[in-house]
C-alpha cells in the first residue's frame, strides 16, 4: 500500500520544517551514510529475501534523479551538500500514516534511500506490512530491532526500530561507498595539511 502509492505523493513545491533542517545539517557529513554501511556489513544476522529491493517496481537503485522526481508528485526539499550527491527529501502522509521520505542520488543516480515513521501508534503494522513483503512473515518471526535483508544483487534493507522506526535500503553498486571513502581520505588529508599549517605557525611565533 504505502509503496504503491509513493508515486503520487511528490511534486515540485519547496517545503521547509524543523526536519529538514535536521536532515541538512546531517547529510553535511559523510558519517551519517557511513554508519549506515557499517551497520548492515558489520550486522550479525543477514536474512535473504528472494524479492528485488526496489524503492518502486519500475524505479530501482540506479534510476536517475530526473526519472523519480517527474514521476512523484507533493511537497519536498531538494538538498545539495556533499559532491556528486543530491537529495530529495519529503513529509508525506498517507490517510492515517505520516512519515518521512528520503532519497539519496550519487551523480544522478539512486543509491540511498530511507522512510522514518515517527509515531509509535502503527508500528507494529508498518513492521508486519515491510516483514510480508520481503519475507512473507510477521513481526513474531524476527527480531526486528537491527534486523538486515538482503536480495540476490545484494542490495540491502536496514530496519532499526529504535525511538521512531526507520526502514533504510542501500545498494553497494554505483561506486556510491567507494566515493564515500574518498570523500573520508580528502577530509581527513585536509584535516593533517591544516594541523600541520596551525603547528607551523605556532613555531614561527615561539
Amino acid at each position: 500500500m504505502i509503496y504503491k502509492t509513493l508515486a503520487r505523493l511528490f511534486g515540485d513545491k519547496k517545503y521547509y520544517t524543523s526536519y529538514y533542517k535536521s536532515a541538512i545539517h546531517k547529510y553535511t557529513d559523510i558519517d551519517s551514510y557511513l554508519s549506515v554501511f557499517r551497520k548492515v556489513m558489520s550486522a550479525k544476522s543477514v536474512v535473504k529475501t528472494k524479492r528485488k529491493i526496489t524503492f518502486l517496481d519500475d524505479l530501482p537503485f540506479g534510476s536517475s534523479f530526473n526519472e523519480i522526481k517527474n514521476r512523484i508528485y507533493g511537497s519536498y526539499r531538494i538538498v545539495r551538500e556533499l559532491k556528486n550527491i543530491s537529495i530529495i527529501l519529503s513529509e508525506v502522509k498517507i490517510h492515517n500514516y505520516k512519515f518521512i521520505v528520503e532519497l539519496h542520488f550519487y551523480k544522478e543516480k539512486l543509491v540511498f534511500y530511507k522512510y522514518i515513521f515517527k509515531s509509535k501508534e502503527h508500528k507494529s503494522l508498518l513492521l508486519n506490512l515491510m516483514l510480508d513483503k520481503y519475507l512473507g512473515k510477521e513481526e513474531g518471526s524476527f527480531r526486528t530491532k537491527d534486523l538486515t535483508i538482503t536480495d540476490n544483487d545484494n542490495n540491502r534493507l536496514l530496519l532499526e526500530d529504535e525511538v521512531h522506526l526507520s526502514i533504510s535500503y542501500l545498494t553497494f553498486k554505483f561506486g556510491f561507498l567507494e566515493h564515500l571513502f574518498e570523500l573520508k581520505e580528502q577530509r581527513e588529508l585536509d584535516e593533517f595539511n591544516r594541523s600541520e599549517k596551525a603547528l607551523k605557525e605556532l613555531l614561527s611565533k615561539l
